[in-house]
């Protein structure tokens, strides 16, 4: 059962399952609450939202991204997020496909929209980094269930959408807002190195059908976008990480961005964890415990 709470400028639906609908809400929920009203604006509630996320307050970040969701498929987008990270950190497989059914319907309602580049260019790049970051997510759930087909067709399509938006980028640069160059560099990036990655072997077969990954160029967007401190940043970190555990010698700056995140957003376990293998990895016996320690 739901009822809903009217905002000053919005309707939000407010799941009470938990707290029954004639109960009153605690003094921290009528903070959260609080907060909520005063966010005015889609990007005041990404930020929120997001600050929510990686303080592993998921249920808030759900709540948060429903206040504009139907103005924004982002914030649609960011709420299935939240769906994947809980599923990181808790480990439950058995959501892996309902996330999955969750991203194929988000796809095909993104697909649905009609809108071109000259009718409104950053609503165009929004949208179609929408498509291209469901199929990175997609790509991540068929990889996990083992369906190496599936991953790899997303992984073209995701491909193509990229190539798209290159083109757009490399002529109107100037016109694209941060938001969606800072995401553009985030994908970019991902599947620049992703393919850089595969074995030689496929990777000769891919470059028959159009796909050439550069390495260094997904290197250096994926620390430009970390450099940006948006949505995307903390994947950077991330995924920057664990490609210098696997496959350089640990350097000073990516202990030092894990460091930094960990200051930040010290109530999220993805950076302690990549902290604890960097340590585990180079024999730090003691720091690594620290790190996992509750």
């Amino acid at each position: 059962k739901s009822i809903k709470m009217v905002f000053p400028d919005k309707e939000v639906l407010k799941d009470t399952t938990d707290i029954g609908q004639n109960s009153p809400r605690s003094e921290k929920e009528e903070n959260f609450y609080e907060e909520l009203r005063k966010i005015k604006s889609i990007d005041e509630c990404i930020t929120q939202g997001h600050h929510y996320m990686w303080t592993y307050q998921i249920e808030k970040a759900k709540k948060c991204f429903l206040l504009y969701k139907y103005e924004d498929k982002l914030l649609e987008l960011l709420r299935v997020e939240c769906n994947i990270m809980d599923i990181a950190i808790s480990g439950n497989e058995k959501r892996i496909k309902e996330v999955l059914n969750e991203l194929t319907a988000l796809y095909n309602k993104v697909s649905d929209v009609e809108i071109s580049p000259k009718d409104d260019l950053n609503k165009y790049v929004s949208n179609e980094l929408n498509k291209a970051e469901i199929l990175i997510y997609r790509c991540g759930m068929h990889l996990f269930l083992g369906n190496k087909f599936q991953t790899l067709k997303n992984l073209a399509e995701g491909w193509r959408c990229y190539k798209r938006l290159e083109s757009i980028f490399e002529k109107k640069k100037d016109q694209i807002n941060k938001r969606n160059a800072h995401r553009f560099k985030f994908g970019h990036g991902c599947f620049n190195l992703a393919f850089s990655l595969i074995p030689s072997g496929i990777l000769r077969i891919i470059k028959f059908i159009g796909i050439n990954p550069d390495k260094e160029a997904g290197l250096k967007a994926l620390e430009e976008c970390r450099q940006d401190d948006d949505i995307r940043s903390n994947y950077c970190i991330l995924i920057l990480a664990l490609y210098t555990i696997e496959f350089e010698i640990v350097s000073d700056k990516a202990c030092e961005y894990l460091l930094e995140a960990i200051q930040k957003w010290n109530k999220c376990p993805f950076f302690y964890w990549i902290g604890s293998i960097i340590c585990w990895k180079y024999c730090q016996v003691t720091p690594c415990l620290l790190l996992l320690k509750p």
